[in-house]
C-alpha cells in the first residue's frame, strides 16, 4: 500500500500529460500539476515539490511545443512556459511553508512545553514502534522510570521558576547522556521514563552517569535534590504499559530504600512479595 502511494504522483504525471496533450487549449492543465506538487509535498516534503515541479514544467513545455490546437508563436509559446514556470515555483514555495507548518505542528503536538522532550503520549506512541522494532530484529531494550527526590520541596522554598529551571537544566544534562536512538520523554510533574536500546546493565551504567549529573545540577541550585529510577528489560510478552507499570514499582521501592537510588528488574519479584506481604 506504502509502495502505490509512493508510485501514484509518478503514475498520474504522465496521464496528466496524455489528457493536456489531447485537450489542448481547451482545457487549463496546471491546476492540476500544481495539485500534485501540493499533496505530494504534504506527504512526502518539499524535496519531492521541487522535483516534481521540474518534471511537470519540462512535460508542460514538450506538450505545449507539440500539442496540435495551439498557438505556436514563439511569443506565445515563451509567455506560456514563463506562466508554467512561475505557478510551479509559486506551488514549490507554498509548500515548502505548508511542510514547515506541518513539522512544527507535529513537533509541538509532541514536545512537553517545559522542557522540550517528549510528551507521555508521544513517548508511549514511539515507545511501543520501537519495541516492535526490537522483536523484530532482537535487539536488546530497557525502560528506565526516572523520579526527582524533594523536588517539591524546591518549588515551596525557592519558587516554581526556580523549580522550571531545575527541571529545564536536569533534562539538557541527561539528554547529554543518551543516543540519539534513545527515547526520552517527561511522564507528568518530575516523573521520566527512558527507552535504552540496551541491556539491563548497560542501562544501570547510564542511569547511574545520569545521577551524578542531576546532583551536579541541583548543587549548582543548593537544592537538596537526587533520582530514583526502576529500570526494566523488554521480555516477549511486555508493552509499553506493561514496562512503565513495573518500572514505577521498582522507582517507589528505591524511594522507600532511602531515595537516590536505581533498583533494577532482579529485584522485581523480590519487590512484589514485599508488597503483597504488607498489604495483607
Amino acid at each position: 500500500m506504502d509502495k502505490l502511494q509512493l508510485l501514484l504522483p509518478v503514475l498520474l504525471l504522465p496521464l496528466l500529460g496524455i489528457l493536456d496533450y489531447f485537450t489542448g487549449s481547451n482545457v487549463n492543465f496546471i491546476g492540476f500539476y500544481l495539485a500534485l506538487v501540493l499533496l505530494g509535498s504534504i506527504r512526502y516534503g518539499k524535496t519531492f515539490a521541487y522535483l516534481f515541479a521540474a518534471f511537470a514544467f519540462l512535460e508542460k513545455t514538450v506538450i505545449n511545443f507539440y500539442a496540435p490546437t495551439l498557438i505556436k508563436t514563439a511569443f506565445l509559446y515563451s509567455l506560456e512556459l514563463c506562466s508554467v514556470a512561475f505557478t510551479l515555483y509559486a506551488g514549490c514555495f507554498l509548500c515548502q511553508k505548508i511542510c514547515k507548518l506541518i513539522s512544527d505542528l507535529k513537533r509541538l503536538s509532541e514536545s512537553d512545553p517545559l522542557t522540550g522532550i517528549l510528551n507521555a503520549a508521544a513517548f508511549r506512541r514511539l515507545a511501543n514502534k520501537e519495541i516492535e522494532k526490537s522483536r523484530r530484529y532482537k535487539n536488546s531494550l530497557s525502560l528506565v522510570f526516572l523520579d526527582l527526590d524533594n523536588f517539591k520541596t524546591v518549588n515551596d522554598t525557592l519558587g516554581h521558576k526556580a523549580g522550571d529551571k531545575l527541571l529545564k537544566d536536569i533534562v539538557r544534562y541527561v539528554a547529554n547522556e543518551l543516543r540519539s536512538s534513545d527515547l526520552f520523554g517527561r511522564l507528568g510533574g518530575d516523573e521520566f521514563a527512558i527507552l535504552l536500546i540496551a541491556n539491563c546493565v548497560d542501562s544501570l551504567r547510564t542511569i547511574n552517569r545520569i545521577r551524578d549529573a542531576v546532583k551536579q545540577v541541583a548543587d549548582e541550585l543548593n537544592a537538596s535534590v537526587s533520582l530514583s529510577a526502576g529500570v526494566v528489560q523488554l521480555s516477549e510478552e511486555n508493552d509499553i504499559e506493561d514496562l512503565l507499570h513495573k518500572a514505577d514499582i521498582l522507582m517507589y521501592e528505591a524511594k522507600h530504600s532511602g531515595k537516590d537510588s536505581v533498583v533494577s528488574q532482579k529485584s522485581y519479584n523480590s519487590v512484589i512479595s514485599n508488597i503483597q506481604e504488607n498489604s495483607l
